[in-house]
This record gives structure tokens, sequence and C-alpha cells, in this order.
């Protein structure tokens, strides 16, 4: 039988609810200098949360895959920037509920938003038959979790290119791992781990 491929509009698979709900970073990914359809070469970074609210049936947010239940997530991809057009910085001083100050704006440690808390506004959008869900923003923690919040499910990942952290790399998801590959900065990261290979080590 001849192999082919085929539409099937991700028709089965759960989507995150639309709404406004509790979740936490536990992922943040440098992704390097992307090349798209529509950049030519732009700083991406991922974040990604886990979803630990309930359904509107009051279910745990869980999905099963390949007969396991897990945690929700969701993620966003962002230019590495804090211009004051850049949806990174929009979103990040959404979710701190203040503005950065100059010094910050001057360089922000993006490390401080893995493990934190937030409530994360989800949208659906229809288009040519398919769902698609979108992270649309980033508030803080609101009141009635503000002394009690939900148990993080995931281990913390944060993988930087200018401090890789090679377990960190490894645990990522299969295509943040392809996609950080194609960038410039980590076939430099991969010459410089030749070279030293390469070196004649004395004792």
């Amino acid at each position: 039988m001849a192999l082919v491929a085929k539409d099937n509009g991700n028709k089965d698979f759960k989507k995150v609810p639309a709404g406004i709900h509790i979740a936490r970073c536990y992922l943040f990914a440098d992704m390097g200098d992307q090349i798209t359809e529509y950049s030519s070469g732009q700083h991406k970074v991922r974040i990604q949360w886990e979803l630990l609210g309930n359904e509107p049936d009051g279910t745990p947010m869980t999905v099963e895959i390949d007969g396991v239940e897990k945690q929700m997530i969701i993620g966003k991809t962002y230019t590495l920037s804090l211009a004051e057009t850049s949806a990174l910085r929009k979103d990040l001083e959404s979710w701190r509920g203040i503005p950065f100050t100059h010094s910050q704006l001057d360089g922000f440690e993006v490390k401080k938003i893995v493990g934190a808390y937030c409530m994360l506004a989800i949208s659906h959008t229809q288009k040519d038959g398919r769902t698609y869900v979108n992270v649309t923003g980033v508030r803080p923690v609101s009141a009635e979790f503000r002394n009690e919040k939900p148990d993080p499910v995931n281990d913390v990942v944060y993988f930087d290119m200018t401090e890789p952290d090679w377990d960190a790399f490894n645990s990522l998801p299969d295509w943040i791992k392809e996609n950080i590959k194609k960038s410039p900065q980590f076939a430099e990261l991969q010459d410089l781990t030749n070279n030293i290979d390469d070196m004649e080590i004395p004792f």
C-alpha cells in the first residue's frame, strides 16, 4: 500500500478551553535567530505554561496522550525584544501588573519568569474549518489564588544559548529542538564544542 498524506484537521485533539485560566510558566527556550517567510532572522524565544485550573464542568485541565493523562499546556513564541511595541514587553508588563523601569528595560533577566504563576487569557479562532487556540493575554494571579496556588506539575526547563544547559536542551519538545538547531547561534555552539574536543589536553 502506498504511503499517503491527508488532512485530518486535528478534529479529535482536545483543546484548551477559551477563557481565563490559572497557569504557571514551566518552560523558556532561547531559539536563536529564526528565518521565516515573514522574518529574515529575528531572535525568538518560546514560553510555555501549564494550565492548572479546572474545565467548566469542574474536572482537571488534562488531556490524554498515548493513554496517559497529562496536564494541558500552551505556549507562545516571541521576538526577544523589550521595544515599546513588542509583544514580549506587552505580555510581561501585563503579567507583572506594572511597567518596566528604565533600568529594567536596559536588561531584564528573563529567567525570572520561569516558575511564575499568572492568569492566561485564551481565545479560539476559526479558519478553514479548523479551531486555533491562542494566548491573547497574560495577567497577574487573581485574588482567589494569591494565598493558595495550585501545585506545579511539570519540572521547569530553562535553555539559554549564552549559557547552554544540555540536559535542559534534551528535555525540550522535539520541534523546539529542531528549530533551535537551525539558528546561527546553535551552529556557533557546535563549532565551539568541536574546537574544544580537538584541543590537545596536557593532563
